[in-house]
């Protein structure tokens, strides 16, 4: 109700009853499934499964192993200390007696152990230090005029080969028995770390 109040006097009027709109809620309507993946933000998608073939993954793996060894790869000097301490690398040297040139190389801790096991069966001291002359030169020796020992002799086997030393030259086997020695007198003289470079060096490539 509304009130006019005037000279003439005071009225009251009797307004519209007050009308209450209810209004829907247009959400409900909305549909809140999600959208399907072509529609969704580049962002939103899930990543692409790329599937590889059995060439393209070995290669790959491949590629890795090949820059992890490049960050290991110590210097060319403390690599050659290094295997020769652990015994992987062998050191070379040729002889050349009689026109002939003899290929010879170091041996490993296992095949000296061979030689001293075969020598200790011995008993004469004279026997054993023949014996252990030619087990060492059977194993050290490798080429012959650069062709392998077993395509010259016709076997590569150590008996074959021992026996071709036992049938050579007294100075000739006496020659390449002291050229074997010279060449492991150089490998200690290589391994040999007489510097704190020299040991700074090893212990760095050892890290690596």
């Amino acid at each position: 109700m509304s009130e006019i109040e005037s000279p003439l006097g005071k009225k009251t009027y009797g307004g519209p009853a007050r009308r209450v709109l209810a209004v829907s809620d247009e959400s409900e309507d909305f549909d809140t499934k999600p959208l399907p993946p072509s529609m969704m933000p580049q962002t939103a998608q899930q990543p692409r499964e790329v599937k590889l073939t059995p060439e393209q993954f070995n290669e790959m793996q491949a590629r890795r192993n090949e820059a992890r060894m490049a960050q290991k790869k110590p210097t060319s000097e403390a690599k050659v200390r290094i295997e020769l301490l652990t015994g992987i690398g062998r050191l070379t040297k040729d002889v050349v007696i009689g026109g002939y040139t003899f290929s010879l190389q170091s041996l490993k801790s296992k095949e000296m152990r061979e030689v001293i096991k075969n020598v200790s069966a011995f008993e004469v001291p004279s026997e054993s230090m023949y014996e252990m002359r030619c087990q060492i030169l059977a194993r050290s020796i490798v080429r012959i005029d650069d062709q392998p020992v077993g395509m010259v002799l016709g076997s590569d086997s150590l008996d074959a080969i021992a026996v071709f030393i036992d049938e050579s030259e007294e100075s000739t086997v006496n020659k390449l028995f002291s050229a074997y020695n010279e060449m492991v007198k150089s490998i200690e003289e290589t391994v040999s770390v007489k510097t704190p470079e020299d040991a700074k060096e090893v212990a760095e490539a050892i890290k690596k």
